[in-house]
């Protein structure tokens, strides 16, 4: 299952990319950026520790309030991203025997978990990762489709 949410969470940074252009950028520098802050907001959404070159570049305060207003807006997303929460908890707890406290990602669960089933279905989360990647364009899909393979990652 980690390795779906690390596939959920590339699938939610390339959706962002997409939404904001990056792959339209006219250089490669404002690429590189717009690329940059996806991830950035990928991570936030995802309960990951920031990047220690968005820490140095980025306003992550601004980027973590542009990230929650993004989802707010993608309905399909946010049960990605819910569930994929609750699958690094399970995870965690799993491993450690104890949930982690206070949960990943508790401010995007409190506002978008109470929409969503409590726990991930095992069986329909796979289908929800590659729902998710289906919506991205034919070229970024194929893209990550092929890193995930390299990755030794089966969606």
């Amino acid at each position: 299952m980690d390795a779906l949410v690390v596939a959920a969470q590339f699938v939610t940074c390339i959706a962002i990319g997409e939404a904001e252009g990056a792959y339209a950028a006219t250089s490669e520098e404002e690429k590189d950026r717009l690329i940059a802050v996806a991830a950035a907001k990928a991570n936030y959404l995802f309960a990951r520790e920031p990047d220690d070159s968005h820490l140095a570049k980025l306003n992550l305060r601004e980027i973590d309030g542009e990230a929650e207003m993004w989802l707010s807006k993608q309905k399909k997303l946010q049960e990605l991203v819910v569930q994929s929460l609750r699958v690094q908890n399970m995870v965690s707890y799993g491993r450690t025997g104890h949930a982690p406290e206070p949960p990943l990602g508790s401010k995007i669960l409190a506002k978008y978990g109470s929409h969503y089933p409590d726990a991930p279905n095992p069986d329909s989360y796979p289908i929800l990762v590659r729902q998710s990647l289906d919506e991205l364009s034919q070229t970024n899909r194929e893209d990550l489709l092929e890193s995930f393979e390299h990755r030794g990652i089966q969606i």
